[in-house]
């Protein structure tokens, strides 16, 4: 049996046991924050309306890569958010600089439901891959997603025997995509991806309202553990340039340690504003080591609105 059926066969085992024992949750009613990535895999997940969502990541060679989202829409179901990325390799130390500028743009159809099976559906484009750039195939290490589609689902674990001691959210992710860069390596473009994030750990705070000298609890997340598979169809070339021959895809993992939050008294929800991540890549050392890599994600709200 290969790597790739043993991740597979893992993940419809995980959702069938996740049904049956837990009940459906929407992250961001209960913690004010949908994850929009889990490693490099897009969830269905959004930012609000006029909120800015900046963050940044570390790869090898010195590289850094900077992504900027903007809200444009926020609905009780549909939601649209654009922006762009620039990575930029030897940003850090003694080489030669070269940024390069992609655009981001996600639209979700539909938001999950409270007790139902029925999840969140999106659609985008992401042309940011991931690593050192090729030259010569004009490409990142790990190609980028591309077009892509994406369902996800939510569900809250409960509590240990009715006390307040939460076993946190629990989001799975799986998606299909196409990818553009198969010009100068002469590789298929289609793909899959599948990943979660579940929250390690969450923290329960009462907030007091100046205004209305209301008392509210409200759960937030401190630490949060992601995994994701990427099957490598698209990159899996006979001579081993970039994925080895044989599609054993790529296998990532990832922690969030959520440093800051902000109160947003309309929506009596404290938002993440400030968020530490840390990434394991290429656990399964498909064509190479596994690299650490690490960034920090800000989020604001931007006072401008488009009608």
């Amino acid at each position: 049996m290969t790597h790739r059926s043993i991740y597979v066969i893992g993940l419809w085992v995980g959702m069938m046991l996740i049904g049956g024992f837990t009940t459906s949750s929407v992250a961001a009613e209960r913690y004010g924050y949908e994850p929009q990535r889990v490693v490099d895999a897009p969830t269905a997940g959004m930012i609000d309306r006029d909120r800015l969502s900046l963050s940044t990541r570390t790869y090898d060679g010195g590289g850094t890569m900077v992504f900027l989202m903007y809200g444009i829409k926020a609905g009780k179901t549909q939601a649209f958010a654009v922006g762009f990325s620039v990575g930029a390799d030897s940003l850090v130390g003694n080489g030669s600089m070269k940024a390069r500028f992609n655009v981001q743009a996600k639209f979700r159809f539909w938001n999950e439901e409270h007790d139902t099976w029925k999840p969140a559906l999106a659609v985008g484009l992401d042309m940011q891959g991931y690593g050192p750039y090729s030259e010569e195939y004009e490409r990142y290490q790990y190609k980028s997603k591309g077009l892509y589609g994406v369902v996800s689902k939510n569900w809250h674990l409960g509590y240990l025997n009715d006390s307040n001691f939460s076993f946190g959210n629990l989001g799975l992710h799986f998606g299909l995509n196409y990818a553009f860069e198969q010009r100068k390596d002469e590789e298929t473009g289609f793909n899959a991806f599948w990943g979660f994030d579940k929250v390690l750990w969450e923290r329960s705070v009462i907030i007091k309202d100046p205004c209305t000298d209301r008392s509210t609890r409200v759960s937030q997340p401190v630490v949060e553990l992601m995994g994701e598979y990427d099957f490598g169809l698209n990159d899996d070339r006979p001579d081993g340039r970039f994925g080895e021959p044989g599609r054993q895809g790529y296998l990532n993992a990832g922690l969030r340690v959520f440093l800051f939050s902000r109160w947003e008294p309309e929506m009596s929800q404290l938002k993440p504003s400030l968020i530490l991540e840390l990434y394991a890549r290429n656990l399964n050392k498909n064509n190479g080591d596994v690299s650490r890599e690490f960034g920090l994600s800000f989020q604001t709200d931007l006072q401008f609105r488009i009608n």
